[in-house]
Formats: structure tokens, sequence, C-alpha cells
């Protein structure tokens, strides 16, 4: 009896990592689907879909920090110095700092505001309060220091 119990047990571990792994690929491909179309949006003509973009980017990154994120740098570059919005080059600008510097997240978590322009002020007073050095991506400083 014991034997079939271990079976069991076995087997039903099996099929919940096969089900996770699943769910793990979907989830995957659900988020890069996303992550498409928020590229797509950074390029649109409204300024608005642009700025809502930035700021999803942001709850992508601090949920899953483990997410791609080189193909939102080179277009978020580009906004902070041709978007015609100061708003959104000002954002664009702290999320370069942000996903360079996921840690960031941790302290003033994107998901806690609705307004962007309330997140991004928080980020601002974050690196001031604590007087974060803020590396310059175009030297290609990486590293964020405390």
């Amino acid at each position: 009896m014991t034997k079939i119990n271990t079976n069991m047990a076995i087997l039903i571990l099996l099929l919940l990592m096969i089900n996770a792994n699943a769910e793990t690929k979907i989830l995957n491909k659900l988020c890069d689907a996303t992550c498409e179309a928020y590229l797509q949006n950074l390029k649109s003509d409204n300024p608005g879909v642009r700025n809502s973009a930035i700021f999803q980017i942001m709850k992508i990154k601090s949920r899953y920090p483990e997410q791609e994120i080189r193909p939102f740098i080179s277009i978020l570059k580009r906004m902070t110095e041709k978007d015609y919005v100061i708003l959104n080059r000002t954002h664009a600008y702290f999320a370069i700092i942000c996903l360079k510097n996921p840690s960031l997240l941790g302290y003033v978590n994107p998901f806690e505001f609705e307004d962007p322009q309330l997140f991004f002020r928080n980020i601002h007073e974050y690196i001031i309060q604590y007087e974060l050095v803020i590396p310059s991506y175009l030297n290609r400083s990486e590293k964020l220091s405390q």
C-alpha cells in the first residue's frame, strides 16, 4: 500500500511540475506579446499612449525582473532626446534609470500608484533623498551606488 501511495505521490508531483512548466511557458509568451505591444505604443503619435506605455513597462519590470529590456532602452533613449513632450522625455529618462537599476522598483513600487506622474516623482525624490549617483547611460555607466 505504501508503495502505491509513494508512486502516486511521485506521479502527482511530476504532473504538477509539467503543469507549472507549461504555465510558465504560456506566461512568458503572454509577457513577450505584451512587451511587443508596449514597444509599438512607445512609437505612437499619441503622447498619452507613449506616456502610459512607459509606466506600464515599469510595472512589467517590477513584476518580472528577468524580462528582457534591451529593446525598451534604445527607444526610451531616443525619447529622452527627441520626444516633443517634456513629460515623456522626463519619464523616459527615469524609466531608463529604473530598467538599468531594477532594485529601485523595490523601493518605489509602480503598483502602488495609479498616476504615472506621481510614480516618477517618487522615483526622483527617492534618488535625491538617498543621494544616489545617477549613471549616465551615454557614458555606459551601469552601477547605481548608494
